[in-house]
């Protein structure tokens, strides 16, 4: 195969345009299962790296919804209440996980206690077994108390407003 950028170009336009793109998996003219741009998953599957690029990219979809839904405290948060919620919202998909609307009000306020209770409860928890199990322990290891977590989370969102020139450090807003 020619080492040149601008053939390997040439040639990924021209399998683009034979082939076609499919999102989803489909039967090949050959009754192979296929996706991508002519990708024979039937015979080939992927590779180790390739399913390591794929989820980098689902934990990155993960932890921009849970930052929206969360109103960007996500970050600010517990790193266990992290790893629960994104492995959680990974597992189920954001509707599943919104679902959780209990166990989200519980996060909000920084009740794990509370928040690893309303896990127990659901469907998923029974179904999901051991994966379940060592996420509520996780919940549960977290330390910090609903008020700790809340004068954490609200100092540390007024620096964010401070570096971004939003306040002064007298806790004065600016308005534009």
């Amino acid at each position: 195969m020619k080492n040149d950028t601008n053939f390997e170009s040439i040639l990924m336009d021209q399998l683009l345009r034979h082939e076609g793109y499919r999102r989803f998996p489909y039967k090949c003219t050959s009754g192979r299962e296929t996706i991508g741009i002519g990708r024979n998953i039937s015979d080939k599957g992927i590779s180790k790296s390739e399913a390591l690029h794929l989820l980098r990219n689902d934990i990155n979809e993960c932890h921009i919804d849970l930052s929206k839904l969360f109103l960007n405290s996500f970050n600010q948060m517990p790193l266990n209440a992290q790893l629960v919620l994104l492995d959680m919202r990974f597992n189920l998909g954001a509707k599943g996980f919104r679902s959780f609307k209990n166990m989200i009000k519980n996060v909000e306020l920084g009740n794990w206690e509370g928040a690893a209770a309303e896990m127990i409860k659901s469907r998923w928890f029974n179904q999901t077994g051991t994966r379940a199990v060592t996420l509520v322990n996780m919940m549960r290891s977290i330390k910090s108390t609903p008020e700790q977590y809340t004068e954490c989370l609200t100092d540390k969102l007024r620096e964010q407003d401070i570096d971004a020139g939003l306040m002064t450090a007298a806790g004065e807003r600016h308005y534009d």
